[in-house]
């Protein structure tokens, strides 16, 4: 999987080497690294994971700002990268123009869930998925985060079991589904079923700190933390 990931990255940075205004290629790579800052969390490199992702979301923005796919792509960056004024603003505007694309909704639900608009965010995010009879692990992940922010364990746990062969931080949020639940062993469990490299303190907290409540940081901070995370 990891390594799969290193050539989709590639790929589009030599689709942006050939066309530098290429908005797809530079949307798609802004994405690629805020993600890269929550499927392998490293201190030493994560504020240049974050810099790179906001520099790429604005290069795409001066060339493919009429584009719902670039629309979508810098909205969920920029919600991975901290910026939730501009999250907000780009999600509504791809929104608004492609209402029914559902890739256009989960990334709109997800921003709004993690704005602490809890429902509306669910709503949509539940409405699109279920126009999917296979759900790709972005909406699975999706569903999982907007259901956990509702405060709806048993579905997020569910939702974050839902994939085979997951990304290890769906091993930590599945710990923080159980550990919210009360279930402290079955949380401590699995969270130390995570790879030695992965650094889950570093994910609890930029996780954290891309909510917009205090509320829903403490809620992913308490969860990790009674999971046995050194947060």
């Amino acid at each position: 999987m990891l390594g799969e990931t290193a050539t989709a990255r590639q790929h589009m940075h030599d689709a942006a080497a050939i066309d530098p205004d290429y908005a797809p290629a530079l949307a798609s790579l802004s994405l690629m690294y805020a993600y890269w800052r929550f499927s392998e969390p490293a201190r030493e490199t994560d504020q240049e994971r974050k810099r790179l992702s906001i520099d790429y979301a604005r290069r795409a923005l001066r060339s493919g700002k009429s584009d719902p796919f670039v629309l979508t792509s810098v909205a969920a960056c920029f919600l991975l990268a901290g910026a939730m004024k501009d999250a907000l603003r780009y999600s509504e505007i791809a929104f608004a123009m492609s209402p029914r694309d559902i890739n256009v909704q989960v990334a709109r639900g997800m921003v709004l869930s993690y704005a602490g608009r809890h429902d509306e965010g669910l709503s949509l995010v539940r409405r699109a998925c279920s126009f999917e009879p296979l759900l790709p692990p972005t909406f699975i992940s999706s569903l999982g985060d907007c259901c956990y922010l509702c405060r709806e364990f048993e579905w997020a746990l569910e939702g974050y079991r839902s994939l085979i062969d997951p990304p290890p931080f769906f091993r930590l949020n599945e710990a923080a589904c159980l550990a919210q639940l009360g279930r402290i062993e079955e949380a401590k469990q699995a969270a130390s079923e995570l790879p030695a490299d992965f650094d889950a303190a570093l994910y609890a907290r930029i996780t954290a700190e891309i909510c917009s409540l205090q509320e829903d940081a403490d809620l992913w901070t308490d969860g990790m933390r009674d999971a046995g995370v050194a947060v």
